[in-house]
């Protein structure tokens, strides 16, 4: 398959049913409390306010969608105060919606009455900043399902059409973005997602164990095809965006630096990495098992066992 294929049944197999279950789940417990404005954080929430629209026309109405452009760099503007208050970020019965997963968006707009939704959530939050409310994964909730989740490969899944928010300037008496010119190229992504949702029913939702099951497949066992397209995606991790590497390429890299991430440069998607190179991915599994046991000292060891034989790692 070409690459437009494989993006297209990639969306239809793993990223369209993912992430609009993540958003119907949201929508619902933003229904259920009171909430009817939602800000969906740049640009992980891009993508995520593409399926929100298209829910709310028929199940949430009374929902209204708003794309905040932020980033933890332009947060620490001057400007970032007034543009949230601009936009209407404060007022009452409000919520944002982001992939996760520290929540340090929520602590910079500082509203105690704001909730939070993620799909996923390293941290506990900051308090006084609001509720936090997860979807997948927490520090409370299924805390092992964070141990193996790719949150890189994840982010890279939910692509927008512009480049970071590096900052705010005034034009014509308001407060708008600026852009950097690193502008992803996600439109194959995109269209396959519209396309998606123009098909959507709500069959094709996940419970939260099939979203995890899709999800782990993906990272720790994709197919060559996968890696070949998605692989050539560039990701920094830097809050610049100085440093930009593929999710995973033929690079010439050792397994030992593989699996340690002992190197000058990341190495974003290890299993998407060894697919490449041909290292077999069992050597992986276990290794990333006994780095994040040793790292993770309350990480049972028979449900580490379970997790290693389902493919978890």
């Amino acid at each position: 398959m070409d690459r437009a294929a494989i993006i297209a049944n990639t969306t239809k197999k793993l990223t369209g049913p993912v992430l609009a279950s993540y958003v119907y789940w949201l929508l619902q417990e933003a229904k259920k409390a009171g909430i009817d404005t939602l800000f969906f954080l740049a640009r992980d929430g891009f993508m995520l306010k593409i399926i929100a629209d298209t829910l709310c026309k028929e199940d949430f109405p009374a929902i209204k969608c708003k794309y905040l452009y932020c980033s933890r760099v332009s947060a620490k503007s001057d400007l970032f105060p007034d543009y949230i208050k601009q936009e209407g970020v404060k007022e009452a019965n409000v919520g944002i919606v982001d992939s996760g997963w520290m929540g340090s968006i929520q602590r910079d707009i500082n509203c105690d009455n704001i909730t939070g939704f993620y799909f996923g959530m390293f941290g506990k939050g900051f308090q006084n900043c609001g509720k936090y409310r997860p979807y997948l994964f927490s520090h409370k909730k299924r805390w092992w399902w964070r141990f193996g989740f790719n949150a890189n490969v994840f982010e890279s899944l939910c692509s927008a059409d512009h480049g970071m928010c590096v900052g705010y300037k005034k034009e014509d008496g308001m407060i708008v973005p600026v852009l950097s010119s690193n502008s992803p190229d996600s439109k194959l992504q995109i269209q396959a997602l519209c396309d998606f949702m123009r098909k959507f029913c709500k069959q094709k939702l996940l419970s939260q164990d099939e979203v995890k099951k899709h999800l782990w497949r993906f990272f720790h066992n994709p197919t060559k095809e996968e890696v070949e397209v998605y692989g050539q995606i560039s990701f920094a991790y830097d809050q610049q965006e100085q440093s930009f590497y593929p999710l995973a390429d033929k690079e010439d890299v050792s397994i030992i630096k593989l699996i340690g991430r002992h190197s000058k440069r990341p190495y974003y998607w290890p299993a998407g990495t060894a697919v490449l190179l041909g290292y077999p991915l069992i050597i992986i599994r276990i290794s990333r098992w006994i780095i994040e046991v040793y790292r993770n000292g309350k990480l049972d060891l028979s449900q580490a066992r379970v997790r290693m034989r389902s493919g978890e790692f």
